[in-house]
């Protein structure tokens, strides 16, 4: 598959000045040749829009799969800057969520030019912050949801989600970086019970996988007592560092 395959378009990556010249008037006219190209799966509204984004110079992979380091976009949506898109050189788009499906889905919301780069309102915004009701997500959605954390959160060399495909062998997720190899092991418990934590540290020595450091991310409180057995346990078995 590629840019030419039905139901794909061209899909150019816009600068924040090259969107603010659309909006006075300025055509995009881009001085490259495309290299990425956007299937829509989805129109969710008149301004949004979801589907896949692949690159015609990957020609083992049809779309992107996982975030990767080496493309600047993806950098920069994990830190929180605005990447723009456009799929025809005169309707301009936000990238406003990466979904951590495979492959990758992204959600583009239209960009109102003659709004986007007018002067900020100063009043400020009130914010809540609210309980996440981890209850109704369920363990798939559990890890989803720590997966697209930890892509936005730290930059990694390389993360997996194992457990999306189930026989995770222990390993819901499996990241590198320059401290080495770290296991998050996702339990959606309201009450986490040791039982729980040491048979999902099990699956890791049955399977002689000790990484750097584990974390075990959880969905209701932990107490002290139960962290320090979890912990001890860990050590004893080899794994140096955990986090609860």
């Amino acid at each position: 598959m590629n840019n030419r395959s039905p139901g794909n378009v061209d899909c150019w990556f816009v600068s924040e000045d090259e969107v603010r010249n659309a909006a006075k008037g300025i055509p995009f006219n881009p001085g490259y040749l495309v290299y990425a190209y956007f299937k829509r799966m989805n129109r969710l509204d008149d301004n949004t829009i979801e589907g896949w984004i692949g690159r015609i110079d990957r020609i083992n992979e049809n779309f992107h799969c996982a975030i990767d380091n080496t493309y600047t976009y993806f950098n920069d949506y994990r830190a929180n800057k605005k990447v723009y898109v456009t799929l025809d050189k005169t309707v301009f788009y936000e990238i406003s969520e990466i979904f951590p499906l495979r492959p990758l889905l992204f959600l583009l919301k239209k960009v109102d030019l003659k709004t986007e780069f007018k002067n900020p309102v100063t009043t400020p915004i009130p914010i809540t912050v609210h309980r996440l009701p981890f209850s109704v997500l369920g363990g798939e959605n559990f890890e989803r949801l720590i997966f697209a954390f930890l892509q936005q959160t730290e930059h990694w060399k390389k993360i997996e989600w194992h457990g999306e495909a189930g026989q995770d062998n222990g390993k819901d997720i499996w990241a590198e970086n320059e401290n080495g190899t770290h296991c998050f092991q996702c339990a959606n418990y309201q009450q986490l019970t040791s039982q729980k934590a040491i048979s999902d540290i099990e699956k890791l020595l049955v399977n002689k996988i000790i990484p750097d450091q584990l974390t075990i991310v959880c969905g209701g409180k932990v107490t002290e007592g139960l962290r320090q057995k979890i912990k001890s346990y860990a050590a004893s078995k080899g794994i140096k560092v955990i986090a609860i």
